[in-house]
């Protein structure tokens, strides 16, 4: 009986650091040209001195600057022609039912680090989760951003960040799981406490593996926006009345 080989990994050709560094200076004019009403609304809202305010201002800023480099490189892809798969963004190399089995695995990898998490009364971590405690005034407005930062951007922008530009660079180099390895354990750390990112880094493990196993990102930005919407979901049932 002959052996099947494993599927062949392919790097994406564009997720460069130097690709990344351009793709920032051109989201840099757009950005800060946005300040300029934003802060003028931060201003008048942080004065007001209403609860939850800074979070909706902070928030706010941080998906601003998030959304303009993956804008930046998807303009990049079209005047340079890019490939989808350049980009990390080609179809899954795999069966339907061989997706659907990679996310089932994966919902099943949240429940059991969320069981975990509770056995330990720990809580994972949204950010800003302490300020939405602190009055009902700004909570819908907090929790609007946060869908949009959460769920809207931040499967993209981290999956394109963590699993495609910092694995595939560091991969090419070191091989592919010293690059899963380092672009989890940055993952774990940017989400805050060491618990949070102890279960954070597991979880970016887990999306690499599917990253290798697909040759794509997309099954992971599909299972992070899930992880996401029955968070930001939790965090609104559980808000004030």
């Amino acid at each position: 009986m002959v052996m099947q080989k494993p599927n062949k990994f392919d790097y994406p050709k564009q997720l460069t650091w130097k690709n990344l560094t351009i793709a920032t200076l051109w989201s840099l004019p757009l950005f800060l040209l946005i300040q300029i009403p934003m802060f003028l609304q931060a201003k008048q809202c942080i004065d007001s001195g209403a609860a939850g305010c800074e979070l909706t201002v902070n928030v706010g800023l941080a998906l601003l600057g998030m959304a303009g480099i993956p804008i930046a490189l998807l303009v990049m892809r079209k005047k340079n022609s890019w490939s989808w798969a350049d980009l990390g963004l080609s179809r899954p190399k795999v069966t339907k039912r061989e997706a659907l089995r990679l996310l089932g695995l994966g919902i099943l990898l949240i429940i059991a680090l969320d069981i975990i998490m509770n056995l330990f009364a720990l809580r994972f971590p949204v950010a800003g989760e302490e300020q939405f405690s602190f009055g009902k005034e700004y909570f819908v407005q907090n929790i609007l951003v946060l869908s949009l930062f959460a769920i809207g951007l931040a499967p993209f922008v981290e999956e394109l960040l963590y699993r495609g530009l910092l694995l595939s660079s560091i991969g090419r180099r070191y091989g592919f799981m010293a690059g899963a390895i380092l672009g989890s354990i940055i993952f774990g750390l940017s989400h805050g406490q060491i618990a949070a990112a102890s279960v954070t880094f597991i979880m970016g493990m887990y999306l690499s593996w599917m990253y290798r196993k697909t040759n794509s990102l997309w099954l992971g930005i599909i299972l992070h926006l899930l992880n996401n919407s029955v968070a930001v979901m939790a965090l609104y049932l559980a808000g004030p009345r």
